[in-house]
């Protein structure tokens, strides 16, 4: 399909002699707010609806509609929309808005804000970073819910052990008092055993205490 071009100095010609020139930017409104040719007007590629373009030109129909983006590429692609609507009249503005800058054509300038991408980037290095700068400080019982992606912390899951000093401490006071309600076995660890006889986690082996060794308590 061949597509009519202009370069922007040409058009820009045309203009300051007085032609008529309705000039489309078809970027993204964060894009056009940052710069854009003087005298264009925004219709982002995809809401474009060469339709209703058309029938809003209020007597313009007779002059070229001229298509711009940020390098060609975009506004090439609006221009086969209006060919395939029925509306092949369209010129295509070679090298964009960025051509329009180096030519030094006039152009309106917004605040230059940061890109949405830009700022998703920010936030995932910033938690990337306070994640690393934590993970020396992870409260007690609580750990990290990745090793390789640090960011998040949960709390560390249960094993049903005590700790191993209240183990030592526990296997201690075994070997010189009784124990009534409670009897302990380990397999590394010390864990509970009820008096029911329900065990709740480790082996039988050592046993230490009163009853049989089948948990019948």
């Amino acid at each position: 399909m061949n597509m009519a071009t202009i370069a922007p100095e040409e058009l820009d010609r045309l203009r300051r002699r007085g032609e008529a020139v309705e000039l489309i930017d078809v970027r993204t409104p964060f894009e056009f707010r940052q710069v854009h040719a003087e005298s264009a007007r925004l219709v982002p590629l995809d809401r474009l609806d060469p339709r209703a373009v058309v029938e809003s030109r209020d007597g313009m129909g007779a002059h070229p509609l001229y298509l711009i983006c940020r390098s060609g590429s975009r506004s090439r692609q609006a221009a086969e929309r209006f060919h395939r609507a029925g509306y092949p009249n369209v010129v295509n503005v070679k090298g964009g808005t960025l051509a329009w800058e180096r030519a030094g054509l006039p152009v309106v300038r917004g605040e230059r804000a940061m890109s949405l991408e830009r700022q998703v980037r920010i936030a995932a290095g910033s938690l990337v970073v306070l994640g690393c700068s934590l993970g020396s400080r992870t409260p007690a019982g609580w750990e990290w819910s990745s090793p390789g992606c640090p960011g998040t912390a949960r709390r560390r899951p249960s094993t049903g052990f005590p700790p191993r000093e209240k183990s030592d401490q526990l296997l201690d006071a075994r070997a010189t008092q009784p124990v009534d309600r409670w009897t302990i076995i380990f397999e590394e660890r010390a864990c509970w055993r009820s008096a029911s006889g329900r065990v709740q986690s480790g082996l039988h082996e050592p046993w230490f205490g009163s009853g049989d060794r089948s948990g019948s308590g």
